[in-house]
């Protein structure tokens, strides 16, 4: 903690318990990783379905990396 320069009472202040400190950073990028492709999706018009997949593919890709 030292290097990044912060307390444990900072953490704890932030996390109720470990359990949601060890899980978060994994629900932040799930929830970015989905994020990204709905707005790759709704980008393009709502019928324009043959462009929405490879958009929401690349997306994906994007993402993953």
């Amino acid at each position: 903690m030292r290097a990044l320069e912060i307390t444990a009472l900072a953490i704890s202040d932030d996390y109720p318990n470990c359990t949601v400190l060890v899980t978060a950073p994994g629900t932040d990028a799930y929830t970015s990783f989905g994020d990204a492709q709905i707005a790759a999706r709704d980008a393009l018009p709502e019928n324009d379905i043959i462009e929405r997949l490879p958009t929401i593919g690349h997306a994906y890709r994007s993402s993953a990396w």
